[in-house]
């Protein structure tokens, strides 16, 4: 029995043994992957590029150009509103795009030369360029900088590359002169940084010169556009770069760039508000002006007349519906101008005037949509032609639309035409209570509520122009 029970014992002893014999032939083995592993990962996170993502978030204003006034309600001229993803579409568009990339001086890169790999120098470059290119080869290659204590440098062209056929040649110039070569001209300045000299001529650098078009659409790949919230008009701008400072200044003076063609979008439509209203003011200065003279030779001629207060009530009731009759006359001219920009734009290069508060929303709404067809159709032309299916099919949108907004604005006119009538109606109506009074009564009348009304549409006519210039100094 005893012999046995130790044999289990002795097969697992021997067992145990032969494992950890094992393990420590395995050991160096182990080590040896722990080491690269390590080395792996360090080289992996050394030369690795490492992405940044950059975000900013723009508030778009939807507040409507109409300024409320119970005087002219409806009466507002040329607003700017415009749909939240009409918004999106114009951050996202090719000429914001190229604007910013322009600002930020994307169109240079600046490099210095690394062991395994070249690191941008954004806005660290110990040295800038101008330059004249004269050969579109150039675009997009390296040219090679060395840098020389007397203020000299010498600067390599791509192998095949240059007008002069010497691929790789070599060019040396001054630091702060013109260099003329056939491929292009080239000026090198010092950045304003201390110590500049000593720095640079220890470094080799690259320069490419970068085509604005590419530029605009390697930054279209790596930004991204979107509604943080349907509910809420604020728009998220996200942008990735290896290179975070380029990152984050690139979504700021995106929104900055947007916010600033918001601003002259609003002065543009406030100048044609102003214009338009400078020349009712023109018209109803005339009248106002001939009004208080006829006003002001009558009393002269009759001494001042004193009328009955029941006279007094139907004449003030007489001012107010003439002053509904000459709201109609303004509004009607807005619609006139309108007519005339969609008969007269047959190239649609330019925004419609748009009415956000007028008495019939759907001419609004279609104004509208007709703003967003010219802003799409705009867009597709920066990437394709008059004769593609896109832009085809937005031309007969456009036209569609034109088509609709003529028909409403005649609708429109001629329901104010019977407006008008009804109006011009009922003030017969109140005037005939006036035949029992005296003609010198009757014409005191008439002159004083004429004077009165003349003078309110002028005097709102001032008030809108006030707001317009300040929205427009703002």
């Amino acid at each position: 029995m005893d012999n046995n029970n130790q044999q289990p014992l002795q097969n697992e002893e021997v067992d145990l043994k032969e494992i950890l014999r094992t393990l420590r032939r395995g050991i160096p083995l182990i080590v040896l992957c722990t080491i690269l592993g390590v080395a792996a990962a360090f080289l992996y996170l050394r030369y690795t590029t490492p992405i940044f993502e950059a975000n900013a978030t723009v508030q778009v204003d939807e507040e409507g150009g109409g300024i409320p006034n119970p005087f002219a309600e409806g009466f507002d001229v040329f607003g700017a509103d415009k749909s939240i993803l009409t918004q999106v579409e114009i951050l996202k568009s090719r000429t914001l795009c190229e604007q910013t990339a322009r600002d930020l001086g994307f169109e240079t890169s600046y490099f210095i030369k690394g062991r395994l790999k070249n690191s941008e120098l954004y806005k660290k470059s110990p040295f800038t360029v101008k330059y004249t290119l004269k050969d579109s080869s150039l675009y997009g290659e390296p040219l090679a900088f060395t840098f020389n204590e007397d203020n000299s440098y010498s600067v390599t062209l791509p192998v095949g590359k240059g007008l002069d056929g010497k691929g790789g040649s070599v060019y040396k110039g001054k630091v702060g002169k013109v260099l003329y070569t056939q491929a292009l001209d080239l000026n090198v300045f010092y950045s304003e940084t201390p110590s500049t000299t000593e720095v640079i001529t220890d470094n080799e650098y690259f320069v490419t010169i970068n085509k604005l078009r590419s530029v605009v659409s390697s930054i279209q790949l790596n930004q991204k556009l979107e509604l943080v919230n349907k509910e809420v008009p604020i728009i998220s701008i996200t942008f990735k770069s290896a290179v975070p400072e380029k990152a984050r200044d690139y979504v700021n003076k995106l929104a900055d760039n947007y916010l600033k063609q918001a601003v002259e979008f609003k002065s543009e439509a406030a100048t044609q508000t102003i214009d338009f209203i400078n020349e009712q003011l023109d018209k109803t200065s005339g009248q106002l002006q001939g009004s208080e003279i006829a006003l002001e030779q009558f009393k002269e001629k009759n001494n001042l007349i004193n009328i009955s207060s029941e006279a007094t009530i139907v004449a003030e009731k007489i001012g107010e519906l003439e002053t509904q009759r000459n709201q109609l006359d303004i509004t009607e001219a807005a619609l006139d101008n309108l007519y005339n920009y969609i008969i007269n734009n047959q190239d649609f290069s330019t925004m419609a005037p748009n009415f956000t508060e007028l008495v019939d929303p759907l001419l609004a709404s279609l104004i509208t949509q007709f703003n967003d067809a010219q802003i799409q159709r705009q867009s597709l032309l920066l990437r394709t032609t008059e004769r593609s299916v896109e832009v085809r099919n937005i031309n007969s949108t456009i036209l569609e639309l034109k088509s609709r907004i003529i028909e409403n604005i005649k609708s429109t006119k001629a329901n104010f035409e019977s407006r008008r009538k009804a109006l011009n109606k009922i003030v017969q109506t109140y005037k005939s209570s006036f035949t029992g009074l005296p003609q010198k009564e009757r014409d005191f009348i008439s002159l004083t509520r004429n004077f009165s009304v003349n003078q309110e549409i002028y005097t709102f006519l001032l008030e809108k122009k006030a707001e317009y210039e300040i929205t427009k100094a703002a």
